[in-house]
């Protein structure tokens, strides 16, 4: 079985796409770009929020010893 891909398995400059491509989350120095695309008034329109890196939530493996 293929493990699924987590915001913590990204390269530097790798991206993944939630909620049917519109929302990025790129992984940069430090942290992530999380960047979000809609249209309004008839054009596209995007924004974006710089979230730094914490593993409070990141999986860990549990050792057997």
């Amino acid at each position: 079985m293929k493990k699924e891909k987590t915001i913590y398995d990204l390269k530097l400059h790798e991206s993944i796409s939630l909620n049917s491509n519109h929302l990025e989350i790129k992984r940069v120095a430090g942290g992530w770009l999380y960047i979000e695309s809609y249209e309004y008034q008839d054009n596209m329109a995007l924004t974006s929020c710089f979230i730094p890196f914490d593993n409070e939530f990141q999986k860990s493996e549990k050792l057997p010893y």
